[in-house]
């Protein structure tokens, strides 16, 4: 894997956390032996094309001898294909093109470190662009770590939704009982689900999410925690 542009050892940076480090989000390309987006060879080297890169009108890709690898089977959609429109090409074109929801695309890294560059420049324009433009490809996610709540989502029945759209910057309302925005501003920085309220983990910095009021109301009923 040419790594020329992110060292994926350096200390700074984080594997698998969600964020892309990387420029072209190498850190979170290989998790829990599932690749996000495709291997592909680009100046005689292997690199990592995430996967807002791929079925976005854009060749950057060359794999197995096919040149456009990156674009390959993107205009193929069989009836039981699951679709969405795409985000990228949205974002650069406007174009609203329907493309074919894969499993390395599912459910991967949205969100990019402040401190990543992309030729030289900030990629802040890429931050939440995400593979759909309606970012259902958050949902049913193969990678278990990766899930946050399971719900009923109207038109894909019971599914999951993603830790990247749950009570975050990028939150959206996918379960009709809405518990994908069950959120709690534990303090002024840090807004989580309510079920990861008073549970013993830490997940604000701020520890505020087990010092919360509600922490000390607690009953000795216990009950079901959809958030993983």
């Amino acid at each position: 894997m040419n790594n020329t542009f992110c060292n994926v050892t350096d200390p700074m940076i984080q594997i698998c956390d969600n964020v892309c480090d990387c420029p072209y989000c190498q850190d979170e390309s290989q998790c829990n032996g599932l690749i996000y987006g495709k291997i592909c060879r680009t100046v005689g080297s292997l690199q990592i094309e995430p996967p807002l890169e791929i079925c976005n009108n854009v060749t950057t890709c060359f794999r197995e001898g096919y040149l456009r690898a990156d674009e390959l089977g993107c205009d193929r959609i069989l009836p039981d294909t699951p679709r969405c429109i795409g985000g990228e090409v949205y974002r650069r074109k406007g174009i609203k093109k329907v493309i074919p929801i894969f499993n390395y695309t599912r459910c991967s890294a949205i969100e990019w470190s402040i401190k990543t560059v992309w030729y030289g420049k900030a990629i802040s324009n890429r931050l939440g662009t995400p593979y759909c433009l309606n970012y259902i490809d958050q949902t049913n996610c193969t990678d278990v770590s990766k899930i946050a709540v399971r719900c009923i989502i109207q038109g894909y029945g019971y599914s999951s939704v993603s830790k990247a759209m749950v009570c975050g910057k990028f939150k959206r309302r996918f379960c009709l009982d809405g518990m994908d925005v069950a959120c709690v501003n534990a303090d002024k920085d840090c807004s989580l689900h309510k079920h990861q309220l008073c549970d013993g983990m830490k997940d604000c910095s701020s520890g505020a999410d087990e010092s919360h009021q509600w922490c000390l109301i607690m009953t000795e009923k216990t009950c079901f925690r959809n958030y993983r």
